[in-house]
């Protein structure tokens, strides 16, 4: 088990700690980044929880050391007990305890051997975890600086839309367009006050005169002069 967690550990710490992670930055961003933390976060805490269970077994390992070497003296001290009796009845009993204190050293020393390594174990987890949590830690703020950048790069996008868009309400109402119209109109208007004065020529052409019209032309200029005329 500490084998398994220490290797996935070191995998994916050492994949995170060279140009790999970069890479993926450059290539897909944002949700790569967050998809890293996520999994350093679950990683931390599988540092964590394997740390405390090793530390766990280890400080059992180191009671059952404690316990058997009471054990041992207890069996020491009886042999050397019946060794000072000096009875040869007592051979037996010195040698059982004696054979009983050599395998609980046997024994002693095993437990050792295995606290020591759980307690390296557990030392190589909570290196690793801190490990992870420094590079979490700089993936943090560099998610914050790729978030800031794309809501930017967003943002400016948008602005360019916005002045593309303007740009053409802008072409769209100056220059030829306007100006096409514009002599369109001209043309329209000319045309038309051509038409309007050959309408009005024509009816004036048309329209008869009255036959005193000069007659009472000369009335009123005679009238503007003061004279009295004579109607005739």
């Amino acid at each position: 088990m500490a084998q398994k967690f220490l290797s996935k550990a070191l995998t994916l710490f050492t994949a995170i700690s060279h140009d790999v992670l970069d890479s993926a930055i450059d290539a897909n961003a944002v949700p790569v980044v967050r998809q890293y933390i996520r999994d350093l976060e679950e990683l931390e805490m599988d540092m964590v929880d394997e740390a405390a269970e090793a530390n766990a077994a280890a400080a059992q390992s180191e009671q059952e050391i404690r316990s058997l070497t009471t054990a041992q003296a207890g069996h020491l001290a009886a042999a050397e007990q019946f060794v000072n009796d000096k009875l040869t009845e007592n051979d037996d009993d010195a040698q059982a305890h004696a054979l009983e204190a050599v395998r609980i050293g046997d024994l002693i020393e095993s437990q050792k051997e295995g606290a020591a390594t759980l307690r390296q174990v557990a030392d190589k987890y909570s290196e690793v975890q801190k490990g992870i949590a420094g590079k979490k830690a700089a993936l943090t703020v560099k998610l914050r600086q790729l978030t800031i950048t794309a809501s930017n790069v967003k943002a400016n996008e948008r602005a360019i839309d916005k002045l593309d868009e303007l740009q053409g309400v802008l072409d769209a109402t100056t220059g030829n367009g306007v100006d096409n119209v514009g002599s369109r109109l001209d043309a329209q208007a000319a045309a038309s006050r051509a038409k309007l004065d050959a309408r009005l020529n024509r009816v004036s052409s048309a329209t008869p005169l009255d036959p005193n019209a000069g007659r009472a032309a000369a009335l009123l200029a005679s009238l503007r002069k003061g004279a009295q005329p004579a109607a005739k």
